[in-house]
């Protein structure tokens, strides 16, 4: 079997293949390891294998803490190997082994819905099962009005309440919409217990500045005061919910309801047959909330691949040595 792997892939070539492929995110694509890579540092590692013929690529990062490095596909959303289907559980085991080792010590890969790879129970590649590896998905396969009359009387009901207290939904494009986004993310993230939030405020200039046309802001206002924000990505012909920031003091005006009714009819509008609201953890109230919309909650697969070394820290994840595990 012979292997062969290539990291200097032209941005041309990886769109092609993944604009070509099923399963598909933005967060596959160049413009979001770009977005990665200007945000936090990490290295585009992404590589097209050579399996026997059978070419196999996989969007991924580097990130290093001397002395070691770990690979990720992806941070932050869903990774990728596509042309799988077409290798042997035996390829793919050898794939997998060749970015470890040394002062590589492990590479996580996170699944789409739907999405899976032939394993053979190689030990060295884990599969991960927590309360956080399914997604909620609506299929968007009825005409609109079918679908919010699908949704939950009590959801529709509490969307005629925000429209009455004049909430309204917005679509900015430019930066200023970003901040106003941002504003109401740093209030949520104190709320949620964050002393700074997660995503630092240069991601969100990078999705402003990167993400065209795939990337859609809606703000939810009141008397032209921001109360909600709802951020997608929109790739192939799934939306995938990826940021919602709502502060306590606005939910009594509904402005996630009004959002995600505007998402579900613009989607439809624009031919999408998919939303992805992403996953609910053991959270039991957002997927109740997400099923009261009509979404089906959908397994996920997730994956690492550990060293040596990588093992000895499996178990202490978070730690500088494994900084994706």
């Amino acid at each position: 079997m012979q292997v062969a792997w290539d990291d200097q892939i032209s941005k041309k070539r990886w769109t092609s293949i993944v604009g070509s492929s099923e399963h598909t995110y933005f967060f596959h694509t160049p413009e979001w390891a770009e977005i990665l890579q200007g945000t936090f540092g990490h290295r585009i590692a992404t590589r097209l294998y050579e399996v026997d013929g059978i070419e196999v690529l996989i969007p991924m990062v580097e990130k290093r803490t001397a002395p070691f490095r770990a690979y990720a596909s992806m941070p932050h959303g869903y990774g990728g190997v596509f042309g799988a289907e077409n290798l042997s559980p035996g390829a793919l085991s050898r794939i997998f082994r060749s970015m470890v080792g040394g002062r590589s010590v492990g590479f996580t890969l996170h699944l789409p819905p739907g999405a899976t790879i032939p394993v053979n129970g190689d030990r060295m590649i884990r599969r991960c099962r927590n309360a956080w590896t399914s997604a909620h998905l609506l299929s968007l396969d009825r005409p609109c009005e079918d679908l919010h009359a699908g949704v939950h009387r009590e959801i529709r009901r509490q969307v005629r309440t925000g429209e009455r207290r004049s909430v309204v939904v917005e679509h900015p494009d430019g930066i200023e919409g970003y901040r106003s986004y941002y504003s109401l993310y740093e209030q949520r993230s104190k709320e949620w217990g964050y002393r700074v939030p997660e995503y630092p405020w240069t991601l969100f200039e990078h999705l402003c500045r990167c993400g065209a046309p795939h990337v859609r802001l809606r703000i939810a206002e009141r008397e032209g005061t921001p109360v909600g924000g709802l951020i997608t990505f929109e790739y192939g012909d799934t939306v995938f919910c990826w940021g919602l920031a709502v502060p306590m003091a606005s939910r009594h005006l509904y402005p996630t309801h009004l959002m995600f009714f505007d998402l579900i009819e613009d989607a439809c509008e624009r031919g999408f047959s998919c939303i992805n609201f992403g996953a609910s953890g053991p959270l039991a109230g957002v997927r109740n909330f997400k099923e009261r919309f009509g979404a089906r909650e959908i397994p996920t697969e997730d994956y690492c691949v550990l060293s040596g070394i990588g093992d000895l820290w499996w178990h202490l994840r978070g730690y500088p040595l494994s900084p994706f595990l």
